[in-house]
């Protein structure tokens, strides 16, 4: 009945062709999941937000670690796969990609140690359609509250010289 009274509600009419439309295009269940994805979209942001200004709010960098992993779309849509995460290594990695991304089964690529070293996340992009090769993005985790140092910066760089040097990790 409630949702009867919102619909026959005067200060509504002016929407219902408009409902009225999308209901026939999308449906009921794809706009009630589309409406679902918004709101735990916002909630995300907001703890995000929380975790880095808030110094009442405790987290650390496996609390941030969790959130990413479940929310990567925030570093854009075009992110769609994540394949390794915290304690995953480059041979793992590589392991992953190989088999996920480009579809290549064992046999196909060569299963040598590449690294022990860890990235805290690694994530699968697509460029745009017809493209030959993927967007990829690793990202490395540090708690809002310490500052970024030389050594983070080599860590990024060691990760790229990691990356530029494994077949199967450059393509």
């Amino acid at each position: 009945y409630e949702i009867l009274e919102v619909l026959v509600d005067e200060d509504n009419k002016d929407q219902l062709d408009e409902l009225n439309e999308k209901l026939k295009k999308y449906g009921l269940k794809n706009i009630l999941g589309t409406i679902k994805l918004i709101e735990d979209r916002l909630k995300t942001v907001h703890l995000l937000r929380e975790m880095h200004e808030n110094n009442q709010y405790y987290c650390d960098e496996s609390d941030l670690q969790k959130q990413i992993e479940n929310h990567f779309w925030i570093f854009g849509e075009e992110y769609h796969l994540m394949l390794c995460a915290e304690e995953d290594d480059f041979t793992k990695l590589r392991e992953l990609y190989q088999s996920e991304v480009l579809k290549k089964n064992k046999q196909e690529y060569e299963q040598t140690e590449v690294s022990r070293r860890q990235v805290d996340l690694f994530i699968c992009g697509s460029l745009a359609e017809g493209h030959k090769t993927n967007r990829n993005m690793v990202v490395e985790i540090k708690h809002p509250d310490k500052n970024i140092n030389y050594g983070n910066f080599r860590q990024i760089e060691d990760y790229s010289r990691i990356i530029n040097k494994t077949d199967g990790l450059n393509n």
